[in-house]
């Protein structure tokens, strides 16, 4: 014969129920990461931060996001994980949450970037929906010039060109360095050129038109005061300045009084309107 005890046994346990019910007057639980148990017994939640602002620079974003009530006492914390991994910059992290809803993710290169904004409280997180940012290119990192290596002719004109750029060689098109002044000179060679200048760079290009004057070798760098490490000064450009079209006869020799039956030796150059002697082409042979 088994007895009464199952059925006492239930019974107790009924008893214990109504009495818990009777003096909180409702159930009060734990549920899954991103709820709690709100104060006189009603069921709270911790919501996720919405990501209001996600703006790309040179190798940053610009995050700002909502603030979110705590479900009970304390406050809420936040983290910023970047492609799976903690962001940088002043950006608060999963080790250090901060109370802050905003910050600037730094050191990032170019391409698609995944952000998300964790909210802490307690034991319990929420992560916000994935931003995803295009970045065009990193923080900027050296000066590149471009120039035709080929002769310049004396009195004939060319373009050279800068260009702001990541490590990657990505254009810096935003940002405080994609306005930077950039300055063309000249770095060695007995040949020389007019029209260098400093000029203030547009979407990280400036570009620079040159003249070539007295012939010989020459090179050329262009250079500009990042805000970031990395090289300031372009690689140095070589080509020669060659004579230009013949435009002129200069005649020398000694001006002091020649005697009678003495001789000397006049000399008779052809050269271009900048004094180089035309040494090629049809008008070396006239």
């Amino acid at each position: 014969m088994i007895g009464p005890w199952p059925a006492l046994r239930a019974a107790g346990l009924a008893v214990v129920l109504g009495l818990l019910m009777s003096a909180s007057g409702a159930w009060a639980y734990f549920s899954s990461t991103g709820t709690a148990t709100a104060s006189g017994g009603g069921v709270g939640s911790l919501s996720a931060p919405v990501i209001t602002g996600a703006t790309a620079g040179p190798g940053t974003v610009s995050l700002s996001w909502s603030a979110i009530t705590p479900p009970g006492p304390g406050t809420v914390t936040y983290y910023v994980t970047r492609n799976g991994s903690l962001a940088g910059g002043n950006c608060p992290t999963s080790a250090s949450p901060s109370t802050q809803t905003s910050c600037t993710d730094k050191g990032l290169a170019a391409g698609n970037d995944d952000t998300t904004v964790t909210a802490v409280w307690q034991s319990w997180t929420a992560a916000s929906a994935s931003a995803n940012v295009l970045l065009s290119s990193g923080a900027a990192a050296q000066v590149f010039l471009t120039s035709a290596t080929t002769n310049l002719g004396s009195g004939t004109t060319r373009t050279l060109t800068a260009t702001i750029e990541d490590a990657n060689g990505n254009t810096v098109t935003s940002g405080p360095d994609s306005t930077d002044a950039i300055t063309f000179a000249k770095t060695a060679g007995t040949g020389t050129i007019t029209g260098l200048s400093t000029i203030t760079a547009s979407g990280g290009v400036a570009a620079d038109t040159i003249t070539g004057a007295l012939a010989g070798p020459i090179s050329l760098q262009a250079s500009a005061t990042l805000s970031g490490p990395g090289a300031t000064s372009s690689l140095a450009q070589s080509f020669s300045v060659v004579a230009g079209p013949a435009t002129q006869l200069a005649l020398s020799g000694s001006s002091t009084n020649l005697g009678a039956g003495a001789t000397r030796t006049l000399t008779a150059t052809i050269q271009d309107a900048n004094g180089n002697t035309v040494t090629s082409g049809a008008d070396s042979t006239d």
